[in-house]
């Protein structure tokens, strides 16, 4: 199912193409408009997922989770730290000969074990470490700046131009970089909105104060055609 409608994507794909930098103003090939927008739609498809999945406690319970098995991965150390010492391992030997190794083995599988499961689960967006008690207003506001930034490199893949965020005199988007950004996170405002009415400000407004303080954004306006 298509996250954009088809007015949306057809003026997506229409911001790109006219806004491109001619093939001798530019020092790299740009991608088609229509695989920008078909990337920039995987991109929100990904973040809603996560907002959906991440969600009502979802990212809470899993970082609670992450702390409890890393206090049980350090202990699991210290224990073995301890079992390796010659005059411990002498004491477990007198209750069978293996006894030390077989200890030793079955910590290295629940220290790996417990290794494994931190190393796949510990990312979260924007290393936030609570989902924010506010209607998961922490965790959208996570997802929505990594978006922001998606955004902003496909336009630059696209076009050849940097991200300039422009505000009109009435607040509103100006120029195509504003418009593209707007438009490209619609699915993502249609989401938030239908799970909490107001949870974050979407107007064009309240996206340019986000991407003005965005590090990684200035860092793409800096760079040439």
């Amino acid at each position: 199912m298509s996250l954009y409608a088809e007015d949306e994507r057809s003026q997506l794909v229409d911001i790109l193409s006219r806004s491109a930098v001619p093939s001798d103003g530019r020092q790299f090939e740009l991608k088609p408009a229509a695989r920008v927008v078909h990337e920039l739609e995987g991109a929100a498809r990904d973040v809603i997922e996560e907002f959906r999945r991440f969600r009502d406690g979802g990212l809470n319970e899993q970082l609670a989770i992450i702390g409890k098995l890393q206090a049980l991965n350090t202990a699991l150390n210290q224990i073995r730290k301890l079992l390796l010492e010659e005059p411990v391992r002498l004491v477990l030997a007198e209750y069978g000969n293996r006894l030390p190794d077989d200890a030793d083995r079955l910590l290295m599988r629940l220290i790996s074990a417990t290794d494994f499961y931190f190393k796949r689960k510990r990312d979260t967006p924007r290393g936030i470490k609570s989902e924010g008690k506010a209607y998961s207003r922490h965790l959208a506001s996570a997802l929505l700046d990594r978006f922001l930034l998606f955004a902003s490199i496909a336009f630059h893949d696209g076009t050849g131009r940097s991200p300039r965020p422009n505000k009109a005199p009435d607040g509103g988007p100006s120029g195509p970089y504003a418009n593209f950004v707007l438009l490209s996170v619609a699915p993502l405002g249609r989401e938030f909105e239908g799970y909490r009415r107001g949870l974050l400000g979407m107007t064009w407004r309240s996206l340019a104060q986000r991407l003005l303080k965005s590090a990684k954004v200035r860092e793409i306006a800096l760079l040439k055609p």
